[in-house]
């Protein structure tokens, strides 16, 4: 932000300067008592800004919380192939992470397998990734932008609030190390594999652009008037503390690690922010039904916003979407080849007006409907945008599931009776 005071006068000056022309001028008398109450107005500004200078800063942001601990497994643990599996993985990781539009669930998302229901509220677009074997663990970094919808108030000095609510846009770079751990459920034909961290993960987030914050108080409406003449200072003060927090939280959620599952029964695969148990995968939105697909979420978007999600490789196959609106109101839906998709979100970090684009496949989902998108067979990997209408307050909730060709399952192992 642009630090504008050094070409202002000070405050002294602007007084000295007040009070020179109070004395030269000699204003008719109607108009003595409209100056007079301007002048008081003007005082009490002042007075506010010199309290709201001279008292403590904002709350300081929560401290990093610990690590979850991992949860007990019954996989015998085998040094060997944790560290074949992290040679592995620092090469094929990133192939797979980089790109993607990661989703960032909401700070009610529960833990467990019912998480995977939770509505994402932004996404973390990874746009560079490294990962390096330290010993027997694997370290990762993430770096990117993204967004995510802000709704919350935090208390400040003097009886006072301040309140972010609207789009947040940030530059993230993430840190985390673990260890890769292999196990597999007989009961469930379930093979799964963890990355646990071996030590707090660490965030940093920096804030881009305009952000919406508003000052609050039950002080007669003086901290309106004083948000309306401080805009930037109120901006800058709560700045830092939404970056820590928002830091603070992304490392909370990622202190769990991640669990990737495979159904041999089925073949379908699945990748959970969190740490699950033997044998266990996450819930979806969309239910197990014999389709196998490739990504299965819930989204919580409002005016303003966008949801970006992908891209899928479907290897030259169609792609098919099937989306419902569960609450709010109707969105647009635009299935976009990779590079068209990258103009749409450019220009939304960018806060710019969104570009002319040329869908593979589009569709108008009305509230409490149900669609089905689908393209031709492609030859590029594949995003969906989603935009939706209502403007106002509320949130427009919906699933969706990204299928692949015909959506047949392929089986890694004959089960049955």
């Amino acid at each position: 932000m642009v630090d504008q005071d050094d070409d202002r006068p000070s405050d002294d000056g602007r007084l000295s300067e007040a009070r020179d022309t109070v004395m030269t001028l000699n204003p008719p008398p109607r108009r003595r008592l409209r100056w007079a109450l301007a002048a008081a107005a003007g005082l009490a500004v002042l007075l506010g800004i010199v309290l709201v200078l001279c008292s403590p800063g904002m709350p300081e942001p929560p401290p990093l919380p610990d690590p979850i601990d991992p949860p007990t497994r019954t996989a015998v643990q085998d040094q060997t192939v944790r560290r074949l599996m992290t040679t592995v993985g620092r090469s094929r990781l990133c192939e797979r992470l980089q790109g993607t539009l990661m989703p960032l669930p909401g700070r009610d998302a529960p833990p467990g397998r019912d998480g995977g229901l939770a509505p994402a509220i932004g996404r973390f677009w990874i746009e560079r990734c490294l990962a390096e074997e330290r010993a027997s663990n694997i370290a990762l970094r993430l770096e990117g932008r993204g967004w995510t919808w802000a709704d919350e108030t935090r208390a400040g000095p003097m009886d006072t609030r301040f309140t972010v609510r609207g789009v947040l846009r940030f530059m993230l770079q993430v840190d985390i190390e673990g260890s890769l751990d292999l196990g597999y459920s007989e009961s469930t034909n379930v093979a799964s594999i963890w990355l646990t961290p071996t030590r707090p993960p660490a965030a940093r987030l920096n804030l881009q652009g305009e952000v919406p914050v508003q000052a609050e108080s039950g002080l007669g409406g003086l901290f309106d008037i004083l948000g309306q003449v401080l805009s930037s200072p109120v901006e800058s003060r709560a700045r830092p503390v939404i970056e820590q927090f928002g830091a603070n939280e992304i490392a909370r959620r990622l202190s769990s690690g991640l669990t990737t599952t495979v159904d041999l029964c089925t073949g379908q695969l699945d990748v959970h922010q969190g740490a699950l148990g033997d044998g266990e995968t996450p819930l979806r939105p969309y239910p197990p039904d014999g389709t196998a697909w490739i990504d299965n979420q819930r989204v919580e978007a409002r005016g303003g916003a966008i949801d970006a999600a992908g891209p899928w490789d479907t290897g030259g196959r169609p792609l098919r979407v099937d989306i419902e609106v569960e609450q709010g109101g109707g969105v647009t839906a635009l299935v976009l080849c990779e590079d068209q998709a990258r103009l749409v979100i450019e220009a939304f970090l960018g806060q710019r007006p969104a570009p002319l684009v040329t869908p593979l496949a589009q569709q108008v989902v009305t509230p409490g409907t149900a669609a089905t998108i689908r393209t031709r067979d492609l030859s590029c990997p594949a995003a969906l945008i989603v935009t939706p209408f209502d403007q106002g307050r509320e949130p427009t909730r919906y699933r969706y599931r990204i299928v692949a060709g015909d959506g047949r399952q392929t089986p890694l192992a004959t089960c049955g009776h």
